[in-house]
């Protein structure tokens, strides 16, 4: 077991030179006692260090207190520093290596924070990789000393001029020697001065944490190490690639002395690799893309060959003139009774089911074909297997390549595509058309469609009456003309690429068989949109085409109004959505001095008189902002989306709570409010209680705003049959005419609006009719100008009463005083507003809580000031100011590192989007909507300020 007297301690020490020491000593203490009073700032402290023979060195101010001789031998073999009331004991190294205590007098443990305690022990740590260092130089100095050769100055000056970095560190990483050309690829002048920097950043050299630890492992274990790549930053902060190759030296006894070795600067050399890797990576994930492509391709081609009527094949032909079949689909067993396999097989096999009486056709068309090398057609009958016959059609060409060149097999061989198909059933139906065409040609004289019939050229052979209506009269007629000179393609989309013609070759056009919008052109030049349908008859031994046109021209002009009435209304719903979202805002912002101020009140007012009306100017201000919610939910209920809550409602409590919120309306506009005698208790009806309250304070207000001065508005409950009761408003203002009794319930209709003492949005009464819709009534009106209007209601009676409570406003009484014990000092919290009534609501909120002190700033600008100079412990920013908005201030604050434990929360007015999330992401740590909730901010005070007040941990 080590003892500071023992004789290992005494050694151990005893290696170190004594100037070394006493210098170490001077200098790390006073390093370390330099930390203590800067950071801990105690008033007075003491640094102590008590040596291996037992002996004390202290500097500062406060005398030597020591424990036990006792305590100090537990501490030091434990390893673990000790904290007490005002003393710290800390072991130079857990493991005892260098032996040696120092002793923190005059300072408080107790009150260390994490950094603090990081510090100190960061410093001490350096202290002893200082002293390890100094007594590895001392060993290797005699090592040296010992070993000296003869040739020293040889190798030495091949050491000092290599162009490769030599060195020698000790296990600590501190450098014994380097050579200049490994000081300048660190970025250093001089040997020297690496020497002297590596005692504070041999930890640091490496990049990657814990690379240190791994060379030292490596060299270790075989005493022999080459090309250990790592990264290593230099002096200047730059960070380059080496490649190091080490040997251990050691002592008689076995134990490490130092590392010697080679450096190499490879940051080219593994830039370029990594470029070739990238290189590498982008080209192997383009070939996979493409493999999958053409997987995807040859799966896709597979489905549609599958899918394809009749046969499709490929063959080769040699310049010999000999045949051989590379490709046939699995159509080949429907039409020749074979199999894929034998087709391929046996060459002859397809052309040995021809039928006899077709074979001369066939060959003749064959030979046509290759010899010019054109499209090949032929019609003819094969012979299956089983002895019956089938018409086919066979169609090929050579294949050829964008450029149009003939595209040739690695023999040389022309490669042809090709398709047959089964025909039976059409040549069979031939005949039966042949006896039809007497009748179908009176039908096309009677059809309202253009018919139009046509050779595979695209020559007109003639047209049905409807046709040449729709065309007009041509003079040399329409007969005998071309197909494309009356029928264009604007867009291109069936144009035939060789002539641009639609019509060149019917028998390829993609227009067959299909219903296509192209444009036609009457005999006075002018164009109209028509519908096309072009189908392939044949007639003998040749294919002619009906064309079957329909002039579109009214259902394009029908189209047109369609896609005008939709644009026009996607633009009213986003004006719609652009003034919601700035009434959202103007409407919230001064309810929040109405709503907030009223709470302050309430919680001071200790009349309970007062306090009933503050409650009541409180409610009515609540009832306000559930109808501007309602309000900005529009979009929402005119998409059918807001959903009812029936229950038993009482009326009396409902037109209570109406005239509470009427009367001041009304003494303001010299109206006289009859709200009629009490409603009996009886009168409880099937409603929702918020949506029914909003209908009527809408009709009531309304009465009272459109009313004539000194005018009257009635309100009255009545039964309206026995299940129903009816409730009713009715002014004596200037009534309605039919055209503004029409657009009543239209929103954003405001019937007042030439008035310029009515005021409104015009969505009040278009939003109750929707609402008492959505309870299954209906607000019935009737008018008569001069003479005023009635509004009324009905909803269905639930035939018991309601029990109500005492007194509607028993919630008023007065706020019980808090007793309130001011702190000896404040937390600043910065408030950034333009608005002066919310800045001062709040410094009335902030006055009721113990911990907190407002400053205020009108801008953005001057509140990223003002919270640079003060370094509040909380911000409070508005969104909405004169000069950035609050994302932008938002953004700023958190790049500063002097503020990152500042707790910041965004107030807004605006309430349409998703406001809270957004700023969250920017680094927000609260969200909250105006009108403010007063105990929410009180509650949200006391929960930081606590936070404020907990040590770091």
């Amino acid at each position: 077991m080590l003892s500071l007297h023992s004789r290992d301690s005494s050694t151990a020490l005893s290696r170190i030179p004594g100037k070394a020491l006493a210098a170490l000593s001077r200098e790390g203490f006073s390093a370390v006692l330099s930390i203590v009073r800067c950071q801990l700032r105690p008033a007075g402290a003491c640094v102590s260090f008590l040596d291996a023979e037992g002996r004390w060195h202290a500097i500062g101010e406060v005398p030597v207190s020591a424990p036990p001789s006792e305590r100090l031998e537990t501490i030091l073999r434990s390893g673990r520093p000790v904290l007490e009331s005002e003393r710290a004991v800390l072991p130079l190294s857990r493991d005892a290596s260098i032996p040696g205590l120092l002793v923190l007098t005059g300072v408080s443990p107790s009150q260390w924070t994490r950094a603090d305690g990081e510090l100190l022990f960061h410093s001490i740590e350096c202290l002893v990789d200082c002293l390890r260092d100094k007594l590895y130089r001392y060993e290797v100095s005699h090592h040296q000393k010992r070993g000296e050769d003869p040739d020293i100055g040889h190798y030495r000056n091949f050491y000092e001029n290599a162009i490769e970095g030599f060195y020698q560190t000790t296990l600590l990483g501190n450098y014994l020697r380097a050579n200049l050309s490994l000081a300048r690829m660190y970025g250093y002048d001089s040997v020297d001065e690496l020497i002297y920097h590596s005692n504070f950043s041999a930890r640091h050299l490496y990049v990657e944490e814990g690379r240190r630890d791994a060379f030292v492992e490596a060299v270790s274990r075989t005493d022999f190490l080459t090309g250990f790549e790592s990264q290593v930053y230099r002096r200047d902060g730059a960070i380059i690639w080496i490649s190091e190759s080490a040997r251990v030296i050691r002592d008689e006894s076995g134990q490490i002395l130092f590392f010697e070795g080679t450096v190499t600067d490879i940051t080219k050399q593994k830039e370029a690799e990594l470029a070739l890797l990238a290189s590498r990576r982008e080209l192997e994930g383009r070939v996979a893309s493409r493999t999958r492509q053409l997987r995807e391709e040859m799966s896709r081609f597979d489905r549609l060959i599958g899918n394809a009527p009749g046969m499709v094949y490929q063959f080769e032909v040699s310049e010999e003139g000999k045949t051989r079949l590379t490709y046939v689909s699995d159509g080949v067993r429907d039409l020749y009774g074979l199999s894929p396999i034998e087709a391929l097989a046996d060459r002859s096999s397809l052309s040995d089911l021809i039928h006899p009486d077709d074979v001369l056709s066939y060959r003749t068309s064959i030979k046509q074909a290759m010899a010019g090398l054109t499209p090949w057609h032929w019609l003819g009958r094969v012979r299956a297997p089983s002895g019956e016959s089938k018409w086919i059609h066979g169609k090929s060409r050579p294949a050829r390549d964008e450029s149009g060149n003939v595209i040739r097999s690695e023999s040389g061989a022309i490669v042809w595509d090709g398709i047959v198909v089964d025909v039976t059933e059409l040549q069979e139906m031939k005949l039966e058309l042949q006896r039809s065409l007497q009748q179908s040609s009176t039908i096309l004289d009677i059809s309202p469609d253009g018919i139009l019939t046509i050779d595979s050229h695209g020559w007109i052979l003639g047209v049905n009456p409807a046709a040449e209506n729709m065309l007009g009269s041509f003079e040399k007629g329409i007969v005998g003309r071309q197909l494309g000179e009356l029928f264009t393609d604007p867009h291109g989309a069936y144009i035939d690429r060789e002539d641009g013609n639609p019509f060149a070759n019917v028998s390829n056009s993609p227009l067959v068989g299909r219903r296509s919008e192209l444009t036609g052109r009457r005999a006075d030049g002018s164009p109209f949109p028509v519908e096309m349908t072009l189908s392939p008859i044949e007639a003998g031994d040749h294919t002619v085409y009906t064309v079957n046109v329909r002039d579109i021209s009214s259902r394009k002009r029908f189209e047109k109004r369609l896609r005008d009435s939709r644009d026009e209304a996607q633009r009213a719903s986003l004006a719609k959505s652009e003034f919601l979202s700035r009434m959202s805002h103007e409407l919230r912002t001064p309810l929040n001095a109405i709503l907030g101020f009223s709470q302050l009140l309430v919680r001071a007012e200790s009349d309970p008189v007062q306090a009933e009306k503050l409650l009541f100017i409180q409610r009515a201000g609540k009832h306000l902002l559930d109808l501007i919610n309602e309000v900005l939910d529009l979009a929402r209920i005119e998409a059918g989306k807001l959903c009812c809550s029936i229950e038993e409602v009482s009326l009396r409590s409902v037109i209570e709570e109406i005239g509470a919120y009427a009367r001041p309306l009304a003494l303001e506009n010299r109206i006289h409010l009859d709200l009629g005698a009490e409603v009996p208790e009886d009168f409880v009806v099937f409603a929702d209680q918020q949506r029914l309250k909003q209908i009527l304070l809408n009709l009531v207000a309304n009465a009272i705003k459109y009313n004539r001065q000194d005018g009257l508005v009635v309100v009255r409950c009545q039964t309206a049959g026995a299940d129903s009761l009816e409730i009713s408003v009715a002014d004596t203002g200037p009534g309605m005419t039919e055209q503004q009794l029409k657009d009543l319930f239209t929103p954003f209709e405001r019937l007042g609006a030439d008035d310029s003492k009515s005021v409104g949005t015009g969505i009040g009464l278009a939003l109750s009719q929707s609402l008492a819709e959505l309870m299954g009534s209906h607000i019935h009106v009737s008018t008569e100008p001069g003479r005023g209007s009635r509004f009324s209601l009905r909803l269905p009676r639930t035939g018991k009463p309601v029990a109500l409570p005492d007194d509607l406003c028993q919630d008023a009484g007065p706020q019980a005083s808090r007793e309130r014990h001011a702190p000896p000092s404040r937390k600043q919290l910065l408030y950034i507003e333009d608005n002066p009534l919310n800045l001062r609501l709040v410094r009335e909120v902030v006055k009721e809580s113990p911990h907190w002190e407002l400053h205020a700033a009108e801008t953005g600008a001057e509140g990223i000031e003002r919270a640079l100079a003060l370094r509040p412990g909380m911000i409070f920013l508005d969104v909405h100011l004169p000069d950035f908005n609050g994302d932008k201030v938002l953004k700023r604050l958190r790049q500063e590192p002097s503020l990152d434990g500042t707790f910041i929360a965004m107030l807004t007015a605006d309430a349409m989007g998703d406001g809270a999330t957004q700023f969250r992401q920017l680094g927000a740590d609260h969200f909250l909507t105006k009108p403010i909730d007063i105990p929410a901010i009180l509650e949200l005070l006391e929960e930081v300020a606590t936070r404020e007040a907990g040590l770091p941990g």
